[in-house]
């Protein structure tokens, strides 16, 4: 694991967002989202996930 700067998380939204940063205990590891969801299409739901 010292050779991984962080994870592509797919299809991140609001449900699955704190799973992620449970399993990504640390501050060292970066996530990048793919928005790839119907709440994309929700700016309520994009503010909130931001």
């Amino acid at each position: 694991m010292k050779h991984v700067d962080g994870f592509v998380v797919t299809k991140l939204t609001l449900k699955s967002l704190q799973s992620w940063e449970y399993a990504v205990s640390t501050l060292e590891l970066c996530l990048m989202p793919t928005l790839e969801t119907v709440d994309v299409f929700d700016a309520g739901a994009m503010v909130e996930l931001g």
